[in-house]
């Protein structure tokens, strides 16, 4: 159901906002418990005068009697789908807005307002852990980078790209396309966890990653087997 807002611009009711929830409301002299009550109307005003209803998160507004509903300045015979912001004029009586908030918005707004809250309340309202946080964070960084930049002063180049170029003159007609991608992205990860592993000096800890390249294929004519059996052979 959707919160509606009716903003009174003339009639007895005039400058009274009133919020409904709509699954289906009435709108009239005697609308029932549950409807919205249009106070010091006379009888020109149906006791069940029109009706506001939610249907595929659309707000509608129905005519239910013969002195006449408009919107926007037109009369309404049956239904109308309403705009927020639409002005609904109920038999020369009384003139309202109706309006409402979207259910991305009001989404929206209240991912804002838990945001602020969490910063507010708990161990986050600290500007000591804030800052320390800060710090962390920052420190984080800056061995991240340091560790990239030690990285590429081993000099292990990165042997995928030509490679690949290889590997995909290889390919044999009997392999689909859904299994050639597959390889590849597999061959892609397995030789890069290969180079990590040399830059990091552990090049001994290579002959699974070495044995699933040779399997990828299981072809000694495949560049990525003989790849695979040359990092195998030089361990």
């Amino acid at each position: 159901m959707q919160d509606v807002f009716l903003k009174f611009l003339d009639g007895p009711m005039r400058g009274q906002e009133i919020e409904v929830e709509v699954g289906s409301v009435i709108i009239g002299r005697q609308p029932g418990a549950s409807g919205v009550e249009l106070k010091g109307a006379d009888v020109s005003v149906s006791r069940q005068h029109a009706g506001l209803h939610e249907r595929d998160g659309n707000i509608f507004l129905s005519n239910r009697s013969p002195n006449g509903t408009s919107v926007n300045g037109k009369l309404v015979l049956d239904e109308v789908q309403l705009k927020s912001g639409a002005i609904v004029e109920i038999a020369d009586q009384c003139r309202f807005a109706v309006s409402w908030k979207t259910f991305a918005a009001e989404a929206t707004r209240k991912v804002r307002v838990e945001k602020s809250d969490a910063l507010k309340k708990g161990p986050l309202s600290s500007p000591v852990v804030r800052t320390v946080i800060g710090v962390y964070l920052l420190g984080m960084l800056v061995v991240g980078l340091w560790l990239a930049h030690s990285a590429g002063d081993k000099g292990v180049a990165d042997d995928w790209p030509e490679l690949l170029i290889e590997y995909q003159a290889y390919r044999p007609d009997s392999v689909d396309d859904s299994d050639w991608q597959q390889r590849e992205e597999r061959g892609a990860i397995l030789v890069r966890e290969l180079r990590a592993l040399k830059t990091r000096g552990r090049g001994y800890d290579a002959e699974s990653i070495c044995r699933e390249l040779m399997s990828l294929d299981r072809d000694s004519e495949s560049p990525v087997y003989r790849y695979g059996a040359r990092c195998l052979a030089s361990r």
